[in-house]
């Protein structure tokens, strides 16, 4: 069983872009990294919830693939998703998403309602 999960893990690394380490983000794209960290910096969000938006930014939105990246619990990841929608304001990933584009195009990030 172990064995299974450790197979899946790495598959999933390998799918996120032939990781070596779950826990690091270096193949997330240095001009995507700089935008989102440029974005959190405005909201109130923690490291790892600024992580959790980096790859959800690059198209890993699924707690179950966030997870397997990050090497935490579903449970935790869903904890960071729920903290890092009320640090911007909005109650959906997609409408995380549409204010991190809405920022890109404009330069300017919408204040929390």
């Amino acid at each position: 069983m172990a064995s299974t999960k450790r197979k899946k893990r790495a598959a999933a690394r390998s799918k996120a872009g032939g990781e070596s380490s779950p826990r690091s983000s270096n193949k997330i794209n240095p001009l995507l990294r700089a935008e989102v960290e440029a974005f959190a910096a405005l909201h109130q969000v923690t490291p790892r919830e600024r992580e959790v938006l980096m790859w959800m930014a690059a198209g890993r939105g699924s707690a179950e693939e966030l997870a397997e990246i990050l090497g935490r619990s579903i449970n935790t990841i869903q904890n960071h998703i729920k903290g890092l929608l009320r640090g911007i304001g909005t109650n959906s990933k997609s409408g995380a998403l549409a204010l991190f584009i809405e920022y890109l195009l404009t330069g300017r990030a919408k204040k929390k309602r």
